[in-house]
């Protein structure tokens, strides 16, 4: 049995079993034999055209499905990008009112260092006064003997 993969093969048994070549018309005798083997063929490739056609079928409604499938995974993502882009936005402006009130707050801390700074100058000038305060007191104290006379 002559099998036919091409087109070509295919038009060439079409053309044989006519009569016409490209030499012109002729007489081709078939016995019934070869007509039911060509038959036969015929009936095998188009069986094995129909199951393929057939898986084919079924491949592409299961790619259909997964496509649905991605339709709604593609949803949820794109749904929570815009959830994530949205926080981020959040996250900037909170960043920018933070870097602000940090500003303020150095702004105020300066503020206050410089303030501070005379009293540290202040404050160690009254423990120097109050040092020699206490030593003067102190000696007055031991002047009187400790009963408020002076000693004789």
């Amino acid at each position: 049995m002559t099998r036919f993969r091409t087109v070509r093969g295919v038009a060439a048994l079409v053309k044989t079993l006519t009569g016409t070549t490209k030499d012109g018309p002729f007489c081709v005798i078939l016995n019934a034999m070869d007509i039911e083997r060509n038959m036969q063929f015929i009936v095998e490739h188009l069986a094995k055209l129909t199951a393929s056609a057939e898986k084919h079928d079924e491949r592409i409604a299961e790619l259909q499905a997964l496509a649905a499938k991605h339709d709604g995974q593609i949803a949820k993502l794109e749904t929570s990008v815009a959830t994530v882009t949205d926080l981020v936005g959040r996250l900037a402006q909170a960043e920018i009112r933070l870097v602000e009130r940090m500003d303020t707050l150095a702004e105020r801390m300066e503020a206050l260092a410089e303030r501070t700074d005379g009293h540290e100058t202040r404050l160690q000038s009254l423990e120097s006064k109050m040092a020699q305060f206490l030593e003067r007191m102190d000696r007055f104290i031991q002047g009187l003997e400790g009963n408020g006379h002076k000693p004789r």
